[in-house]
């Protein structure tokens, strides 16, 4: 693992090199521990917009209570992109409490994270309430 991550670490260095970044990040992914947690999450949050997706595979071996804090941490920034970051973790890691992040995102002041919260409501956590 600690190869992979010096990898990931110089490849970071590569101003154009977001798509062989994905390919680490989803390489870590498949071996990730949850003593990796917080590295990922430092990667994850300060990395590039277009390498995201590719820790689906962490997040999706990674208990949610060793990513939330980071989640509610990064929703409350005045940052937007931090908290469109924090959106697509949500619905990567799928919580049992997802629904509610996405009704709280209905509120965000960016229109592209209510817009994306709206959809996860329509499309993925519907009301289970509702007729």
């Amino acid at each position: 693992m600690e190869r992979l991550k010096q990898w990931y670490e110089t490849l970071s260095e590569r101003r154009f090199g977001w798509a062989i970044r994905g390919v680490a990040a989803a390489a870590i992914g498949r071996n990730v521990e949850p003593a990796d947690a917080e590295w990922v999450l430092d990667r994850y949050f300060s990395g590039d917009a277009l390498v995201r997706w590719s820790w689906r595979s962490a997040f999706q071996r990674l208990p949610w209570s060793l990513v939330s804090g980071r989640v509610d941490t990064a929703l409350e920034s005045s940052d937007e992109d931090l908290r469109r970051a924090a959106l697509i973790l949500v619905n990567l890691c799928s919580p049992t409490n997802a629904r509610e992040y996405f009704v709280a995102l209905t509120q965000d002041p960016d229109e592209r994270v209510r817009t994306m919260a709206r959809f996860q409501l329509d499309r993925v956590w519907p009301d289970p309430n509702a007729t």
